[in-house]
């Protein structure tokens, strides 16, 4: 039995079949998912009021499976108690927000919180703002068109990977490394907008490195991080260990949700102490 449903056809019906009840419609979910063409469909989360767009035979799909399948970003028990503690809808950052399916996750989790999204990828950011206009949600999430970096300027990307986009590294942007930068997309130092939040999500694919890296990460005021973390761009041959040790370094306890072979991760991190809240 193992064999058969590990075969590629069967692997693929089994995951059509169980990521289409994940919404509204899920028989035609899984008839598209199955028909290996590429299109775009807004379907309504079950368990939600809220309204997704999914680009079927991308990594759409899989997203979709990690969040509202998997829950990887079911927040650990300390974590969901400091959110608790602030009394009010907490304040969330998404950086790397794709097509917007952790911020319908987190504005259903978190009723009432706000939702500042930053996403690089032009056609990532379009099908996002569609996904919160739809949802009539633009007083509560925000979009901003940009890579979350250190310092303002404009960076050498990466853009026809989908979710897997990413910045280059400067040899590869320099002297095409193997990878050929196919944009150039504005960043924000993104410390300054980070100045409220509560909530942190980090899933930038190897665009982490440069914040965890910046001193400001120790006067965060963010009760908790989740963080993805990759071995693109990564200081170290060990990206977990790495990132383990640069948010426990800023003051954060770390726990591990998952750990891939091929070397990326996440991971939820807290600070034992309530942050003084803003005046």
């Amino acid at each position: 039995m193992r064999a058969v449903t590990d075969s590629p056809p069967v692997g693929r019906l089994i995951a059509a079949g169980a990521r289409g009840r994940l919404v509204h419609r899920s028989a035609a979910f899984a008839m598209r998912e199955l028909s290996g063409a590429r299109r775009t469909d807004g379907y309504r989360l079950r368990g939600s009021e809220l309204t997704v767009h999914v680009r079927h035979n991308t990594t759409d799909s899989s997203i979709l499976d990690e969040i509202f399948l998997r829950r990887i970003y079911e927040p650990p028990r300390a974590v969901e108690e400091r959110l608790r503690a602030l009394e009010r809808a907490p304040r969330i950052a998404d950086l790397g927000a794709n097509v917007g399916l952790f911020g319908a996750f987190a504005l259903t989790r978190w009723p009432g919180a706000t939702l500042l999204a930053l996403e690089p990828h032009p056609q990532n950011a379009a099908l996002l703002r569609r996904t919160v206009a739809v949802n009539h949600l633009a007083d509560r999430w925000s979009v901003l068109e940009a890579c979350a970096y250190h310092a303002d300027g404009q960076l050498p990307f990466a853009v026809d990977h989908f979710s897997d986009s990413h910045v280059l590294a400067a040899s590869a942007a320099d002297d095409g490394g193997g990878e050929p930068a196919s944009a150039l997309v504005d960043a924000l130092d993104v410390f300054p907008l980070l100045k409220d939040i509560d909530l942190v999500k980090i899933d930038i694919e190897g665009g982490e490195w440069a914040l965890l890296g910046d001193p400001r990460m120790a006067e965060l005021g963010a009760v908790a991080i989740a963080l993805e973390y990759h071995p693109h761009l990564a200081p170290g041959p060990d990206a977990r260990a790495e990132a383990t040790r640069r948010l426990q370094g800023a003051g954060y306890t770390v726990e591990d949700v998952f750990r891939d072979p091929r070397g990326h991760g996440m991971l939820w991190a807290w600070r034992q102490a309530r942050p003084r809240s803003p005046a």
